[in-house]
């Protein structure tokens, strides 16, 4: 089932104690049963700022995090390929949106039955909290393929390679589920938990790890 999928299952919550309220829900986050216990399990943390200072640690720690093989199903062994690429976006994409670079972004690797889950959890600003709300309305209300190209147009207008591009990039070349959540942090009215999660199913494992073979 590809990303079309589950537009439908997109949902936005505003409560009514205050305007500044982005909490929002795509994808997974409104559809996937999160009730099934992981088979295995493998949670990373990092530090965006000792990232920032080389961004290859996030290909390193993405590459580290794949080659756990005893996360993956045996009868697929480049699906350590696909995982590594996709752990390596989110994660990218976690520290550009992180509003602390001294606080801690999650990496999270679920195996389960019949899929994979890759995803990420860092905290953001209310403006960050926003632009991925207006992420999740604009993926909710339009075609996919329209998005992509238009992204893809604005890039190279600009002559330079957006984080935007580079997650709308993967969802476009793997065709892969995902979800988008932003909830306000009950600590504060401006700060926010940003989760990003891409599922892996094993149906569609063979195929994906073919290309990456």
């Amino acid at each position: 089932m590809g990303l079309k999928s589950f537009l439908c299952y997109y949902k936005k919550m505003l409560p009514s104690d205050t305007e500044n309220n982005y909490d929002s829900s795509y994808g997974l986050y409104c559809s996937l049963d999160d009730s099934e216990e992981a088979l295995l399990s493998s949670r990373t943390f990092v530090l965006p700022l000792e990232l920032m200072s080389n961004w290859r640690q996030c290909s390193n720690i993405s590459n580290f995090v794949a080659n756990d093989t005893s996360l993956l199903p045996k009868s697929h062994p480049s699906l350590v390929n696909i995982i590594s690429t996709v752990a390596n976006e989110l994660l990218e994409n976690a520290v550009k949106f992180c509003d602390d670079k001294n606080k801690i972004v999650t990496l999270i690797v679920n195996s389960y039955k019949d899929f994979v889950t890759i995803e990420t959890i860092n905290t953001a600003s209310l403006n960050q909290a926003k632009i991925i709300c207006a992420l999740i309305d604009e993926l909710s209300s339009n075609e996919f393929e329209n998005i992509y190209f238009d992204q893809l147009a604005k890039s190279m207008q600009s002559n330079a390679t957006g984080s935007r591009l580079g997650f709308i990039g993967l969802i476009n070349d793997l065709n892969l589920n995902i979800g988008l959540q932003t909830r306000r942090r009950a600590s504060t009215h401006s700060s926010y938990e940003v989760s990003a999660k891409v599922m892996i199913d094993n149906n569609y494992i063979q195929s994906l790890a073919l290309s990456y073979a």
